[in-house]
């Protein structure tokens, strides 16, 4: 399993934070760069990954970072080779 760790207080921004999670889930260079996209990038997985959240709280602080939790979390809960731990 692929494991990724990436800082909460980076993913508060939507630009960056599409910019960290494309990369860090090898999204191919055409996609939407918005959560319906990242969703369709997760389900397509050719190994499970984990995704690492540290500091959280900073990401759930913005209206943007908040949404993106909460999808991700949804992501994780329907789709068996993505899951999520946040600290």
């Amino acid at each position: 399993m692929k494991t990724i760790v990436l800082d909460g207080g980076r993913l508060a921004c939507r630009e960056q934070a599409m910019d960290l999670l494309g990369a860090a889930f090898d999204c191919p260079c055409w996609w939407g760069r918005n959560l319906d996209a990242l969703c369709d990038c997760l389900w397509e997985l050719k190994e499970p990954a984990a995704l690492e959240v540290e500091n959280h709280s900073l990401t759930a602080a913005s209206p943007f970072g908040h949404s993106l939790l909460r999808t991700l979390a949804q992501c994780a809960a329907e789709n068996p080779r993505f899951s999520l731990l946040l600290r």
